[in-house]
């Protein structure tokens, strides 16, 4: 909870002093996924990837802010979720529900808070 208190103080921070959208769109994006990861985690007592999460919520944003060609960071997802599951961290259902969910969560948070 402690880690959580700062972020949450920073984004109050760029809303009430006017940052630009891009910025306090990442912000928010990072505690709307981290709030539903905990919450599958915690809630459902399920390990979901949080690695893979993050990496498909930046290529959600890449997206959204510089059109389709930087779709192409998305190619990195699949590797990330490999890499977590060859560490053997986390099952292959974990490793994909994560990055669905940063894609989701993530991608849609921003796209109404940034812009």
């Amino acid at each position: 909870m402690y880690c959580l208190l700062p972020r949450v103080l920073g984004l109050l921070v760029r809303l009430v002093g006017g940052a630009p959208g891009p910025v306090t769109g990442v912000d928010a994006a990072m505690l709307a996924t981290l709030g539903v990861l905990a919450g599958i985690t915690i809630g459902a007592r399920w390990k979901v990837s949080v690695h893979s999460a993050v990496w498909a919520g930046i290529a959600a944003m890449l997206t959204i802010t510089y059109g389709p060609w930087a779709l192409l960071s998305a190619l990195a997802v699949p590797l990330v979720m490999w890499g977590r599951i060859h560490v053997h961290d986390h099952t292959p259902g974990q490793a994909l529900v994560g990055g669905v969910t940063g894609a989701i969560v993530a991608g849609t948070t921003f796209g109404l808070v940034a812009w």
